[in-house]
Parts: C-alpha cells; structure tokens; sequence
C-alpha cells in the first residue's frame, strides 16, 4: 500500500462513490455524449479520494471541494443526493486515513539548497519537518493572498 493503485486504499473507497454517483449522471446509458462526463467523474474521485487518504491536511473541506468539481454534472434535482454521497465518502475516507496515518510515509514538502526533496518526515498536522517550520509560516501569508486574488478575480 504504498501509493495509488488497484491495491491502495483510496481505489475501493473511490471506485465506490463512482458507482453510487454513475447512475444519478443524466442520460447515463452509452451515449457518446456522457463518455466525457463519466470519465471525469471517475477521475476526480479518483484524485480525491487519493488526496484523502494520502495527503489529508491538503484541503480543509474536502466533501466541499469535491462536490464542486463534479456538481456540474448532475441536474440541479439530483444534486442534493449527490451531496450526500460525496459527503458520506468522505467521511469514510477520513476514518480511512486517520487508521492509515501511522503507516504511510508523508514527506516534508521543502525543498533543500541541493535541489532534492527533503527525505525528512513531518510532524502531525503539518506540511514541514522541524527544520521548516519556518518556511510553512512564511507561506501562509502569500497563500492568503493568492486566494484573495484569486476571489477577486472570480468576482470580477
């Protein structure tokens, strides 16, 4: 179980909210229209639920994250239960993750005066080893306000 993949913890949970969501999809049958949509709602389960389990701390709501990147593909009268669903997963997913966190590996996201990726482990809850605790502090700010502009822009 080391990362992604037909054996990864993710693949079950994944595959699974794809088969809940499948048939809520409009017109769901073989039509060549709905390849495209059926495909990317495999996708973006896929990833998120891999996101879940492997990275937990990468997005602070992720049944909420989820739910936007596929809610334009269900008509407005099924996206209450399609709500639902996403959040059920998640859920799942969570106590998933926290009985896997022991035993997958996370790695500090610096990167060293090398070049290389740090090879040390994280603390819990956070991105950096103790050796950049300070880096992680001086992103939170510029990460602050790239959303802002980014909201800014949206509103726009």
């Amino acid at each position: 179980m080391d990362g992604p993949g037909l054996g990864s913890p993710s693949y079950g949970l994944s595959r699974s909210l794809y088969r809940e969501l499948l048939p809520r999809l409009p017109d769901s049958g073989m039509a060549h229209g709905t390849r495209a949509d059926r495909r990317c709602l495999l996708e973006t389960c896929e990833a998120a639920m891999q996101r879940l389990v492997f990275d937990p701390d990468a997005c602070a709501n992720p049944a909420r994250s989820l739910f936007r990147e596929v809610r334009h593909l269900f008509a407005i009268d099924a996206q209450a239960d399609v709500w639902e669903l996403v959040r059920f997963h998640v859920t799942a997913g969570r106590s998933l993750a926290s009985r896997f966190e022991s035993t997958l590996r996370r790695e500090c996201q610096a990167i060293t005066r090398q070049g290389t990726p740090c090879r040390r482990e994280p603390t819990a809850g956070r991105r950096f080893c103790p050796s950049h605790y300070g880096l992680e502090d001086a992103l939170a700010p510029a990460e602050g306000r790239a959303e802002a502009d980014s909201e800014l822009l949206t509103a726009a």
